[in-house]
């Protein structure tokens, strides 16, 4: 991807890829309000953000993370296309892809995060 993206967006896309719940969510301000995806009912906070990706992870045998392909941005926010692959735990193979926007406060954190995906590829 050629678009530099701001350091907490970049970090949450790195953080995706550990496996690790609190360096994906270390970039989110503490009231960080996330609609992840949109469309479902709106969580607020780094920690209710780690509890979800705790609570997904073991769903996978295998998570490669989200890997961002383009970046559009915009003011204090930043528009990211990426795509993901994993297997779940009973080894079926998954690929998707999404559009998330992010926007930065004033110290750099992620405090808005709105996920577009559709999520019936983990039913």
């Amino acid at each position: 991807m050629n678009d530099k993206l701001p350091t907490a967006v970049a970090d949450f896309f790195g953080g995706s890829r550990t496996a690790d719940p609190d360096a994906w969510a270390r970039p989110l301000a503490d009231d960080a309000l996330i609609h992840d995806p949109v469309g479902q009912p709106p969580f607020t906070g780094r920690v209710a953000f780690c509890e979800r990706i705790t609570g997904f992870l073991p769903h996978f045998s295998r998570f490669d993370g989200l890997t961002p392909t383009n970046a559009y941005h915009g003011g204090a926010s930043v528009a990211v296309h990426w795509r993901a692959t994993a297997n779940t735990a009973t080894g079926r193979e998954l690929a998707w892809t999404g559009i998330t926007v992010f926007t930065l406060d004033d110290h750099d954190k992620i405090c808005q995060l709105r996920g577009y995906f559709d999520p019936s590829i983990f039913a």
